[in-house]
Formats: C-alpha cells, structure tokens, sequence
C-alpha cells in the first residue's frame, strides 16, 4: 500500500524573521518585499550610489540630512563642512569658520540649523551665520540631536537641552538640566510630550518626558543596564532600539518588548547611530553596521532592516549599492545616517575606504534587484522523530512570468536538518569563475557560495568542482557585469558558503506566462529547508513582476529508518 502523502505549505510572509515553522514566519531574506503586497513576496527596490568622497572629495562621514528651500543637504560630522544636493550631484556649499562642526542638522521652514561644538549656526536660505547661538558645554564631538516640539526647536547638548523660542525668538542653552552624567542621544516629539533619551554610563538609558511648559522634566522612565540607540514617532506611538536588540515601545505608562533581532546573545550587540531609525510609508527603516566581519548570525548582517509595527514583523530587507553586507573594508564598515521622505531612501555609510551616499532610485527610476535577493524559509520538522521522502516542491508566481533569461527563480534546499549559519570565509585569489581559500575543509560540490564583499558581492553562485591540491573552487557560472565592469573575486574578498543545493532553475524564456511551476526531486532527510532566489530582469518589460504567491512541498514518511 502507497504511503500517504503529506503536505507543507506557506502562502504568507509577513511575519518577517523567525525560527518557527508558522503561517508567515521565515528564516531569512534579503532584497524582497514583504509590506506593499501583503500576504505575497516580491523583489524590492535596489539602492544606487548618488555620491561618495572620490567624486566629492570633501565628503567626509556625512551623518545629517534635511530638505530645506527644494534642496537636499547633508553635513560632515567632524568638520561641518555641508553639502547641497543639485538634482545631479552633491556639491560643497558651506565651511565652517569652527573646526568642530556637524554634530547636528534640521530645517523647518524658514531655518536650516547646524550644531557645531560649542555654538549652533542657521541659515535663512541666503545667508550663513555660523555662531548664531552658543551651547552651555562642549560637545566634544558627540552628535546633537535637533528637533521641533510646540514652538521650540530643541537641540541636546550633554546633559542639556537647550532651546529656541520661536515665538519670542528667545535662546535658552539650559531650558532642562538632566542629572550629571547623562548625554543625550536623540529627541523625538509626541502630542503631549518631548522624549528625551539620554545614556549614562553606570546607570544605562533613560527616557525623560517634558511637556514643554514645566521647569523641568515631568517624568523619567530608567531602562536598566541597557542603552537606547535610536527612536522614532509613527501614529503619536513611541519605538525605540535598545543595544541588546529589543525594538521596544512606550504605550503611555511603560515599555513593552515587540521584536528582537535574531540570534542574540550576550556577546551580540547591535550597532547604531541616533540617526539610523526611520519612519517610512508606515514601516521603520533600521539602518545598521556590524561589529564582526562575520555572519554567522543573522542579526550581523549591514543594511537596512524593515520593522513592520502592524505585523510585528523584522526582516533584512536592503544592501547598500556595493552589494556588501558585512563589516570588512570594502564593505560597510559603519552606517552614518538614514533620511526618508514621501518615496526617496537615502543611506549614508563607509566603506573602510572611502564615504558614500546612497539613494534609492537612479535618477528618479526605482529598479529592483537583479539578483541576490533570496527567501528562506523555517527549518520544516513536520513530525520531526521520522525521516520522510521529499518528493516535490510547487511554486505559485506573483504574477506570470516574463520573457527574460535573466528573470528567473533558483531553488534550492539544505538537508542537513540544522539551520543555515553562513561563515564568512576569506579569499586569497580568484577571477570571474573561481576563487581560491586558505583551506579545503567540509566544502563539497554544489555547495551555494554568496559573495559578501568586493566587485562581485550580492551574487550568488555554486559550487561545480574543487581542485583540493591548488584549493581552488570552480562556480558553474560566471559572475555577471557589476556597473559595467566584469565581475569577479579576488583576494580579500569575502564569501559565505553554504550546505544549500540548486534543486532547479526556472527562467522565464522557458515558462514565459506561467503562473506557477513543479519541481521533482528526491531528497530523505528529517528536516529540510528551502531557499527561493529570485532574479528580475531590471530595466525591462515585467521588471516587477517577480515574486510569489505560495510555495508547497510534498512529501511521505519514508519506509527506511535512519
């Protein structure tokens, strides 16, 4: 008798990064969509290098951005050098006569502000007045966050928030005296309150509320041991990251723990500016550096991260233009600034080399990924105490496919019956269809190698044969052109290899208008876990139309016991 078939199936995805194996739930992802088509995948939108330190050489670690009379400006954190963004390019506009500047930037209407050290500049849209008004201490480099709450333009200076009364054009330099030692690390305005988050190095983040008429502060909430890195306001709601992972939120008389990044422990640390937390088109943007080469983890990956308040859900979500998602030079050694604003993202970061701006849409056109971006899925352990035959995996597409080679899914599964850990691994050679490593080690044949950092990162290849005397690793196809320019490895770059075999690719020019696909294979093993790579063919008809609907596999408990 026919053992009876089994059945698993996901048809949602918006319950962003975990380790169950629940309806919309996943393992990881990278360069997709989760948010504007819900409960389906699809491709997100790539980010593009507008500006960096090479074609700007001034630019140096630009932390602050703001809008101000139709342009986009940003400012150097260190000397305050600011730059104005001219449609086409970034250009220098203002020096500082002060060496220390650029600790801060805001505009409202009529005033773009500038925090230097000691002193704050304005500028009225034609004239630059860089010692307009003074702090009561020396910042000595730590950022200023600069915000606007009722009639006040607040600005933290230490210990100190010192104010502007725009109504009665009055400075305050200590409008709120917090106790000594706390700094404060960024503002954020309510309705009815201005949060105030200040660290302290004994005593860990406190959140001061202050309504904006009172002498001082009207309440405190201590967050034990803990440091609070970055807020942000969405619908007169209050979230906030913390150093240990937790996105958190104040609901009107304490903190409530929402999400955690994954994979978390006491050595683990997150790493963020004040500036690195943004609302965008009801989701949170967390734009975050590593403090490890290393991926292992997925909580290690630099980029920007989507948290989802309606979902509850945490996902990785975009690589910077260079591809690179690990802390390496060049990668992304360190993540300055976020800015949104109705529909454009703008990531500021450094590579170990050089500063970068970057943008989401090249010169106002938004492109997906053309590949690189990958789904996957929760270590699948129906019945885990029995070893089963898996037979077949069916794929649902968002929509049908498009004539293209270059659009494409590549499926792949891992049945080592644990969950992927990706080690960076260090490359000492290689061209555009190998590399070479130190050591051989447990890589087989057919092993996935993801490109981490370097002319090639974000593509993703396997693995088609290995010459263990030279330790040399053949891809089964060549790396595609990166900005025009062959892609390739080459030492010092990084890759992560992974246990996860190609089970099928299907293209477009060969499914072109399907609207789904079955896959056969045969694969026994306890657990499993698929992955789904998704390529679109960006600058064509049907660039976005890549993604899914659901994936399904099927299955029978196997006869044989392991």
């Amino acid at each position: 008798m026919a053992l009876p078939k089994k059945i698993w199936k996901t048809s949602q995805f918006h319950k962003g990064i975990s380790n169950l194996n629940a309806e919309g739930h996943f393992w990881f992802s990278n360069g997709l969509e989760f948010d504007q088509y819900p409960p389906f995948l699809k491709v997100a939108n790539k980010f593009f290098k507008e500006a960096d330190s090479v074609s700007v050489p001034t630019l140096d670690e630009p932390t602050y951005m703001c809008y101000f009379n139709y342009r986009y400006y940003c400012v150097n954190h260190d000397d305050g050098k600011i730059f104005q963004n001219d449609y086409s390019s970034w250009v220098e506009v203002h020096d500082s006569v002060n060496i220390w500047g650029g600790s801060g930037l805001y505009a409202d209407d009529d005033y773009m502000y500038y925090a230097g050290s000691t002193w704050v500049g304005r500028f009225d849209k034609t004239n630059w007045v860089d010692n307009w008004q003074s702090f009561n201490v020396n910042t000595a480099f730590d950022d200023v966050p600069i915000t606007k709450f009722l009639k006040f333009i607040c600005f933290g200076n230490k210990n100190y928030l010192a104010t502007w009364d725009t109504g009665a054009s009055v400075w305050n330099p200590n409008k709120l005296i917090l106790p000594t030692g706390y700094v404060i690390t960024w503002l954020a305005p309510l309705t009815d309150y201005l949060v105030i988050s200040a660290h302290h190095p004994t005593f860990g983040s406190a959140l001061f509320f202050w309504d904006g008429y009172s002498q001082t502060y009207n309440r405190v909430l201590q967050l034990t041991q803990t440091q609070s890195l970055a807020g942000v306001v969405d619908k007169n709601v209050l979230y906030f990251l913390t150093r240990d992972g937790w996105i958190c939120r104040f609901n009107g008389s304490g903190i409530e723990k929402l999400n955690r990044f994954p994979e978390m422990n006491h050595e683990d640390y997150i790493s963020l500016k004040a500036g690195c937390m943004r609302v965008y088109q009801g989701t949170i943007l967390i734009a975050k550096g590593s403090n490890t080469y290393d991926v292992s983890r997925r909580n290690q990956y630099c980029g920007i991260w989507c948290y989802n308040p309606a979902t509850n859900s945490l996902y990785f979500k975009h690589r910077v233009s260079s591809g690179a998602v690990n802390h390496v030079t060049p990668g992304v050694s360190v993540m300055y600034g976020l800015y949104v604003d109705n529909n454009t993202i703008r990531v500021m970061y450094g590579d170990g080399n050089k500063s970068i701006i970057d943008v989401n849409h090249e010169t106002g056109t938004f492109r997906p990924y053309d590949f690189g971006a990958y789904w996957i899925s929760p270590l699948i352990d129906n019945e885990p105490y029995l070893r089963k035959r898996w037979k077949q995996i069916i794929l649902n597409f968002f929509k049908p496919m498009p004539n293209s080679s270059f659009a494409r899914f590549e499926v792949k599964y891992n049945i080592t019956e644990q969950s992927i850990r990706d080690q960076a691994k260090y490359v000492t050679g290689g061209s555009n269809d190998y590399f070479t490593l130190s050591s051989v080690g447990s890589i087989e044949v057919g092993d996935e190698v993801i490109v981490l950092a370097g002319p090639s990162a974000g593509q993703i290849r396997h693995i088609k044969s290995i010459d263990t005397a030279t330790k040399t690793f053949y891809l089964d196809e060549t790396l595609y052109y990166v900005g025009g320019s062959q892609g390739y490895l080459q030492a010092g770059d990084y890759v992560a290899i992974t246990p996860f075999k190609r089970l099928a690719t299907i293209k477009g020019n060969e499914n072109q208008g399907k609207v789904n696909k079955m896959l056969r294979f045969n694969a026994r093993s306890k657990k499993i876990q698929f992955k789904v790579e998704v390529w679109s063919n960006s600058g064509y008809g049907g660039e976005w139309d890549m993604g899914l609907k659901d994936v399904s596999a099927v299955y029978v408990p196997d006869r044989i016991i392991k």
